[in-house]
């Protein structure tokens, strides 16, 4: 993949370091963890008694609860949580008091079922019923939102913990429940979320073990591959205790070499890691890095993740040549890009939460600060979840310089995908169109300091298929009325061409300016990724340079293409007419069905060269067409010798008529 290999990261040597092409071991977890199928949850007559337990501690630290558990409390997100977030994670903003009662209610019974559960689940039952049990833990703490998967990821911690922390005092609760948590562990590789989930849980839980938690031995006890086990220490890196940072810190740095072999050496077991899962990874990676992170460990990054697709023989997954990105970011003035990443789709929940990130710093308000909060949003792993409509909400009372914010998307290596530019182009094009100060058009067009950046938002624009009549302030190639008088079939397409984003006379004049002005130019990657998006999608827009292919019918549109060339510049077209034909006087025959059917004849036979007397004999072989006359008014039109003119025409058809007879495949020449 060109854009998982430039990105807007350091380019790799051509083997940066050679261990990552021998493979490694990997150290994917041996535990085993039970399927679970889908299950209703059916508590019965014991949920008045476990809704009473579940408000009371146990076990170690305050994440217990059961039968004759009494000790520690629960302590609730600093961040105020509430049932079914989105997104996984506590909303940042309450409801109303009756609906929070009420959420708080059915919280508290979700939380009192789940933790029946997990003291009654037990492998001695029988598989199939601890599957059915486990089943319905899943479905209560997915349904649930945040705050009852943090009490249920504490709970399995502090019942646990000797199974876990050597030298911890005393008996595991339920050894039924322990594969519940490996499973939950190893859904790190599934779920983006997964990771900073278990780390606010630990983050935000009080008691024996979370108090100097021991995250090294966490971390080891379940032999994590080094991928999963940098995505979680990558996790406690963004909690609120010193300690867990410092310590996420240590681990991260210890684990660099091992995280860039198994990135690179996908085995039986991690090739199937979803792309989410890996792109989170490498963003984190780069957002939050290790201490050394040094330039060479930064090739050796682009290099791994290139690496481990050529190996996989797949082209780089959108997920992860977006990650690489972050290299855009990864100066630490970009303060409002963290703030972004740390808390995710929350920080666009609402104009008020967005203006509290924004005014950490009042450097963040500047058009380089926004432009920088825009891309982070389309190039995120959180990119579908942000609302860009609410972040720029924030800024509406403040003077937008946008030729400036356009000025800083103008960065090296950046480069977009069609989906993330069509969410960028959709919101400022909703903003462009309140007032003349924002020039949308101005995404792929004008004139760009880094060129290759330049071409990969207008290839991303030409791939995107948005519909260029709705550009406010279109800068047109043609205006809308212009097939309005053409045969049906022309208007048709030409209903199609008027939506075509190259019909963008910005789009057009980027495209020759940077892809088409020399030879160099036209062989670069970028510029071939760009001719592919016009030729898949626009090439009957796309005349220029390629009119043999339309005057031969070879493509499908070409009636649209012949008859706006000829609106545009008849000259022209009658110029590429005679050099087709001079290239091959045996275009005659096709030359003269565009011409008969467009209404060319008439201009065309004005002239006085080859194409012209092929055209005349043609038209008298084919109708009422007086060939003399035509001559006689040739010979009255100035000094032509008529008599050379038409003895070098015949000695032509001639020699051409006997190559072919003769098979013969010599090139035509006129």
């Amino acid at each position: 993949s060109a854009r998982g290999l430039s990105g807007g990261s350091p380019k790799p040597t051509s083997s940066p370091f050679t261990s990552l092409q021998s493979g490694s071991q990997q150290h994917a977890s041996t535990l085993s963890s039970p399927k679970f199928r889908a299950h209703t949850p059916s508590i019965g007559s014991h949920l008045a008694s476990a809704a009473g337990s579940a408000s009371g501690g146990g076990g170690i630290g305050g994440g217990g609860g059961g039968p004759g558990s009494s000790r520690g409390v629960f302590s609730p997100l600093s961040s105020g949580t509430t049932v079914n977030s989105p997104t996984g994670f506590a909303s940042d903003k309450s409801g109303s008091t009756a609906a929070h009662s009420s959420q708080s209610s059915l919280t508290k019974i979700s939380i009192a079922q789940v933790f029946l559960l997990l003291d009654s689940i037990t492998e001695k039952e029988g598989k199939e019923k601890w599957e059915t049990k486990a089943a319905q833990i899943h479905k209560l703490v997915t349904s649930n939102g945040m705050e009852v998967f943090s009490k249920y990821i504490r709970r399995l911690l502090t019942g646990n913990a000797p199974q876990i922390f050597p030298g911890v005092n005393k008996s595991v609760e339920n050894a039924g429940n322990y594969p519940l948590l490996i499973q939950e562990l190893q859904k790190v590789a599934i779920d983006m979320e997964q990771s900073q989930k278990i780390a606010e849980t630990v983050d935000t839980s009080e008691g024996d073990i979370f108090r100097d938690f021991d995250l090294s031995t966490f971390l080891d006890h379940f032999r994590l591959d080094p991928l999963m086990k940098v995505s979680l220490a990558l996790a406690f890196k963004l909690t609120s205790k010193s300690d867990l940072r410092a310590k996420a810190d240590a681990i991260l740095s210890n684990s660099v070499a091992p995280f860039l072999q198994s990135l690179a050496s996908p085995t039986e077991i991690t090739k199937d890691y979803h792309n989410t899962f890996l792109g989170m990874t490498i963003e984190r990676f780069i957002l939050y890095p290790p201490r050394n992170f040094t330039d060479d460990v930064k090739a050796k990054l682009v290099y791994a993740a290139n690496l481990r697709y050529q190996k996989l023989g797949l082209d780089m997954p959108f997920e992860v040549s977006s990650a690489l990105q972050m290299f855009n970011f990864v100066n630490p003035q970009y303060g409002l890009v963290r703030q972004l990443h740390s808390k995710g789709a929350r920080a666009t929940a609402n104009t008020e939460t967005i203006s509290e990130l924004i005014n950490v710093d009042p450097k963040y308000w500047s058009e380089e600060h926004l432009a920088s909060g825009l891309l982070f949003m389309v190039l995120s792993q959180y990119w579908e979840q942000f609302s860009m409509e609410t972040f720029l909400l924030a800024y509406a009372d403040k003077p937008i310089n946008w030729s400036l914010v356009f000025r800083h998307f103008d960065r090296e290596g950046l480069r977009v995908d069609p989906k993330q530019f069509a969410k960028l182009y959709n919101v400022l094009s909703a903003l462009s169109s309140e007032g003349p100060s924002l020039d949308v058009q101005k995404l792929w067009g004008g004139d760009w300091e880094h060129r290759d950046t330049q071409m990969s938002f207008l290839t991303a624009f030409v791939a995107s298929r948005i519909d260029a009549s709705q550009i406010p302030n279109l800068r047109a190639t043609f205006p809308a009325d212009f097939f309005q008088d053409a045969p049906d079939i022309v208007k048709l397409q030409g209903e199609r061409a008027a939506k075509s984003p190259l019909r963008s006379m910005d789009a057009m004049k980027a495209i020759f300016d940077l892809a088409l002005f020399s030879q160099a130019s036209w062989a670069a990657t970028e510029s071939q990724l760009l001719i592919k998006a016009v030729v898949q999608f626009d090439l009957p827009s796309f005349v220029l340079r390629t009119f043999i292919v339309f005057i031969s019918k070879q493509e499908d549109g070409y009636q649209l293409a012949l008859h706006g060339a000829w609106r545009q510049d008849r000259q022209w077209v009658a110029e590429q007419l005679f050099t087709t034909f001079t290239q091959d006087p045996t275009s005659t025959a096709v030359i003269y069905e565009h011409a008969a059917a467009y209404g060319w004849l008439e201009y065309l036979l004005g002239f006085t060269n080859g194409l012209a007397l092929d055209l005349a004999c043609y038209s008298h072989r084919k109708g009422q067409f007086d060939l003399e006359q035509w001559v006689r008014n040739a010979a009255q039109k100035g000094a032509i010798d008529m008599g050379s003119l038409l003895s070098k025409f015949l000695r032509i058809k001639a020699e051409d008529e006997l190559h072919v007879q003769r098979k013969e495949q010599s090139a035509h020449q006129m």
